[in-house]
Formats: structure tokens, sequence, C-alpha cells
């Protein structure tokens, strides 16, 4: 799930700049790379790449096994503002899991892909307190040793933000997408709220929440919580899970550095629970065959990245 609803504030942030600053805005979306998940927040990152590194842990019947994960985070969108001020999003995004799994001195590493395009309509209604984003999301997920049609995965979602004045948006949709394992649906219920002009409160059940304290424009730090579920088809026709039923849940506390105010560095740590990668067979059936994809313990995960960053919470007071 991507970031999008905030678009309706860039919106109005767009439309203030000259015809001259919006073409450059628009060429620097184009060749940036950008990276987010889906939630309420009070900024956008039209760029950001990111890498994930979750620490050794070892697996719950295999102690002596050990499981190192890590994860690339790249994309790229393009904001198209409209005269009748509705916007239309087109991106593209890769992600790239990395499971390596070693007993003494032998190692297996498998390497999932996820190429994926966001294409999305944010209709402004006339009464402008209300928006609704209507978003396609078309992917593969897949190891890449055998593509075929049964490596594509189609999803999208519908999101509905109320904007009851400055400092607080509410926002209610669905999300669905063709896992592997079956459809898969999330209702969402969403907050943005500006509790003072240095804490933010924000997120969409129930995959974020998040909290944000500004120490002053340069840093800012917070906690956050996030769920994950994804498949990823294999090239024997099996397919690994992502979570769960419960989904793999991700605590985190962060700090944000703004190098200039649209550049910003930040560094993530917390903790998984639940995480998990499951083989399955084209019958959704749970296979024990792989020791790599057997169950290991919760364990503690850091990230660091770089984004091109837009507030739009600058002028709410």
């Amino acid at each position: 799930m991507r970031d999008a609803y905030s678009f309706l504030d860039l919106r109005d942030q767009f439309h203030s700049l000259s015809t001259m600053r919006k073409k450059i805005f628009l060429l620097a979306c184009c060749f940036s790379l950008f990276a987010a998940s889906l939630r309420a927040q009070p900024y956008i990152d039209i760029v950001n790449v990111q890498y994930q590194q979750f620490l050794k842990t070892p697996y719950t019947n295999s102690p002596e096994m050990n499981l190192f994960t890590g994860e690339w985070t790249a994309s790229v969108t393009l904001p198209l503002v409209l005269k009748n001020k509705d916007i239309i999003l087109i991106g593209a995004s890769y992600d790239q899991l990395i499971l390596q799994s070693n007993e003494g001195s032998a190692t297996t590493t498998t390497r999932l892909h996820v190429p994926a395009l966001q294409l999305g309509y944010l209709r402004q209604w006339k009464n402008e307190k209300w928006s609704t984003l209507f978003f396609v999301l078309p992917k593969i997920s897949s190891d890449f040793t055998s593509l075929s049609g049964d490596d594509y995965q189609a999803g999208g979602l519908v999101l509905m933000n109320y904007k009851k004045n400055k400092k607080i948006k509410y926002h209610f949709g669905i999300y669905y997408n063709q896992e592997y394992f079956g459809p898969f649906f999330i209702p969402l219920l969403g907050l943005d709220w500006k509790v003072s002009p240095k804490i933010n409160i924000f997120g969409i059940l129930p995959s974020t929440a998040n909290f944000e304290y500004k120490f002053n424009k340069i840093l800012y730090a917070g906690a956050s919580y996030k769920s994950i579920t994804a498949s990823y088809r294999l090239g024997d026709g099996t397919f690994l899970r992502d979570g769960g039923k419960l989904g793999h849940n991700q605590i985190k506390v962060y700090v944000n550095l703004y190098a200039t105010k649209n550049i910003v560095f930040y560094a993530e740590t917390g903790y998984t629970f639940l995480r998990s990668y499951h083989q399955y067979d084209a019958d959704n059936e749970l296979l024990s065959v792989n020791p790599v994809y057997e169950s290991f313990k919760d364990g503690w995960l850091f990230n660091v990245g770089i984004s091109y960053r837009v507030r739009t919470d600058e002028d709410e007071k």
C-alpha cells in the first residue's frame, strides 16, 4: 500500500507555485525514487530509498540454524495536478527481500522481488472537506526463477478522506490484494491529528500508527507500529507467506534529520512480532520440506534511508 491521500494537501501547495517551479517540481518527481507505506501523515515522501536489516534470529526448532534478512526498497511517483484540483498519481516501485539461513558453514539464500506500479486518482468533491482516493496496485511478487502469469498480483484501494479542520483529518476505506493464498481485504480507518505545533499522531489501522515529535526544524523523532501481510511465488509453483493470519508486526522508534528543508536522512530500530516465511503449495497447504522456511524467533531490526520530503503541516498552526 502506498502513501497517497496526503497529495490533497500537496495540491494546494502546488497551485501556489509559479509555472516554472511547477515544471521543476514535476521533473524532480519523474527522475527520483520514492518509497513509503500508505499511512495518514503530515508529509509526503516524494523520493525515498531505504535499506532494512533484520538481525540474526535462530529457528524455533533448530537453534543451531539462524536466519539473516535484508530488504531494499525504492520507488518513484509523479503527481499530476488537474485544473479542477483533482490529482492523477503515476508511480513505480521495487522491493527486494533477501533471506539467508546458515547452519555451520552451509548457507542458503533466497531473493524475492516485487516490482509494482501505482496508478491513482484523487477526486476532490464540491464540499472541500471531502475527497476520495482510487488506487490500482498491479505487481509481480516472485523469486524470478520461473516467471509466468501466476507471479502477477492485482490490488487496489478506495479511501475516503474527511478534513474536519486544519488539525484533524479522518480516513476510511478498504484495501484489496489478490495474494497467492487468496483474496485479501483490509478495512481501513485512519487519523491525522496535529496535537500541537510539535506533536503529530497519524496512521491508518490496522496497517500503521505513528507518534511524531518535533524538536526543531532539523530534528524529528518518534515511535511507530507497522503490520505487514505479503506472499511471494517460488519457481517450483509453491509460495511463501509473510506474516501469517495476524500479520508480521513491527514496533519501532525513529529519528529524522533534515539536512535541508526537503532532504531527510532517517534511521529506525525496533522489534518484530510474528514475522514468518512459511511455504505453501498451490492448494494452500502448509509444507514442511524446506527447513529454511520453518518458524524462527522474533528479533530486532533497523533501517536507514533518505527521502525527498514535502511537509504538508508547515502552514497549519
